[in-house]
């Protein structure tokens, strides 16, 4: 649902679940019920684009300013909640994270042929999708619409990175503490947690991993 900020007047509309939910309430000075969605809107309040830099989780978020007109949209690093938009120069702005709204308010949309054909060769653009004037906003990557146009950032990019030299039993270890801290971040929850489990090793892992730590 919308949300708000009455003393700024921002409006946030939100597909978010953030995975350091108690560090950003210690950082906002916010009680720790406060949702994610205006966890994002007081960072963004205080920090603007660089409120990026804090965020951890799976979230796509659009911020619009009724003051100056003024939008932004971003994503998570990887993209994993979609953002998918379309711009006309001068007529209209859509963003939605799925395509119904496009089908309903598009002035035009033509079947994109290109990434049909990528699709049957298992290769997927991250930007194109089923329409030609339909984009998905880059994982890293966010949006600013305003009165000069639509322009888009990247604030994130995965860079190399050399591994540094120790045992097999250290690097055992330090994977084990990775993957503790990334399985216990996303256990927040007010009720009981349960898991669906493919039959895979990696569903079964996390499963397992919960387990151990609830």
């Amino acid at each position: 649902m919308p949300y708000q900020d009455k003393q700024s007047q921002l409006w946030i509309n939100a597909d978010v679940y953030l995975t350091n939910h108690e560090f950003l309430c210690e950082l906002l000075q916010a009680d720790n019920s406060t949702a994610d969605a205006k966890l994002i809107l007081l960072a963004y309040i205080k920090y603007g684009a660089n409120c990026l830099d804090y965020f951890s989780g799976y979230f796509s978020f659009v911020i619009y300013n009724p003051l100056d007109k003024s939008l932004f949209a971003a994503v998570d690093q990887f993209s994993n909640n979609p953002l998918y938009y379309s711009y006309e120069e001068g007529k209209q702005f859509i963003c939605a994270n799925e395509f119904s709204p496009f089908r309903k308010l598009s002035s035009q949309l033509t079947i994109n042929e290109k990434h049909f054909l990528e699709i049957t060769f298992d290769t997927f653009s991250l930007t194109e999708t089923s329409y030609q004037e339909v984009f998905r906003l880059k994982g890293g990557h966010y949006l600013i619409v305003d009165q000069t146009g639509c322009q888009q950032h990247c604030y994130w990019e995965l860079k190399k990175s050399k591994l540094p030299k120790m045992s097999r039993e250290r690097y055992y270890q330090e994977f084990r503490n990775i993957f503790y801290n990334a399985v216990n971040s996303c256990l927040r929850n007010n009720g009981e947690n349960c898991s669906q489990i493919s039959g895979g090793m990696d569903s079964s892992s996390v499963s397992v991993q919960a387990a151990i730590i609830l």
